[in-house]
């Protein structure tokens, strides 16, 4: 610059290594500012982080472990924002990740009225594995130092505020590999909406998911249907369906496709509601 010409005008010129000193000085902060996620080097966050935030995924975040005591959190799980440093101890991990990202405990709904507000207490965040393992509550440090005394690789874990999975939507076309030979394809971001492709090699696996698993499905459930009601009637004169709800119990196959929907799903299989 002009005042450092002017600084070292009339006098010896500086030595040769600080001259290249400060020039390695300004290529690392260049290539820094170019390139935020530089450090997070090690995590594959491509499958995680999207271009854009889409509403209803603001309580997702991620995170990659760089060592037992020590994260990077992507908020948004945005590729676009800087990563908060999150140095922790095993016993203040998830009160230091609250306070990093203003988790809050409570979902608040302007109701119409002025000054009134609607109010649910939400249930405690969790984090999962890359894999869709959920981490126990209060053992998310004790997970990330079992990752690295096994391996000295940087650890990607994903945390929901709602405590339960849901599969980021990335962006519109985005497919992943969520269970052999079964891609999900990201169709909307709002709401998430996702084609589930089963590929054909499937069926030659009967320990996957296939379609075949539905087979029997009709038949079960025409034993059981029965006239839709309005109003606890059942007006033939109106449109009317039949209808019936089949659970998963009811055969082996249906029980296959619970284990399978729940794997897809990252869900406890007690959560998913009759066919």
């Amino acid at each position: 610059s002009a005042m450092s010409m002017a600084r070292w005008r009339g006098a010896r010129p500086p030595p040769l290594a600080v001259v290249l000193c400060l020039a390695s000085i300004s290529l690392w902060d260049a290539a820094a500012a170019a390139d935020p996620f530089e450090h997070l080097a090690g995590c594959d966050l491509e499958p995680w982080l999207s271009d854009e935030p889409a509403p209803g995924e603001e309580g997702y975040h991620v995170l990659c472990f760089v060592n037992s005591t020590f994260a990077q959190v992507v908020r948004g799980g945005v590729a676009g924002r800087t990563p908060l440093a999150l140095p922790f101890g095993a016993a203040d991990f998830r009160q230091r990740l609250e306070d990093l990202l203003a988790i809050r405990k409570e979902i608040r709904y302007e109701a119409g009225e002025p000054r009134k507000q609607l109010v649910w207490k939400k249930p405690p965040w969790a984090m999962f594995t890359a894999d869709g393992v959920k981490v126990n509550s209060g053992e998310e440090a004790a997970a990330a130092a079992e990752h690295f005394g096994r391996s000295p690789s940087a650890l990607v874990m994903l945390l929901f505020e709602g405590g339960a999975w849901r599969w980021p939507t990335i962006r519109i076309g985005f497919h992943r590999e969520a269970l052999p030979g079964v891609t999900l394809t990201t169709v909307a971001r709002q709401p998430a909406i996702f084609e589930v492709r089963i590929k054909p090699e499937n069926a030659h696996h009967p320990e996957r998911l296939t379609p075949a698993l539905l087979a029997d499905v009709v038949s079960a459930a025409e034993k059981k249907l029965t006239p839709s009601e309005t109003e606890g009637r059942v007006i033939e004169s109106m449109r009317s369906s039949w209808q019936t709800f089949v659970p998963y119990q009811t055969s082996q196959r249906l029980r296959a496709l619970e284990a399978h929907t729940s794997s897809l799903l990252r869900a406890d299989a007690h959560n998913l509601e009759e066919l």
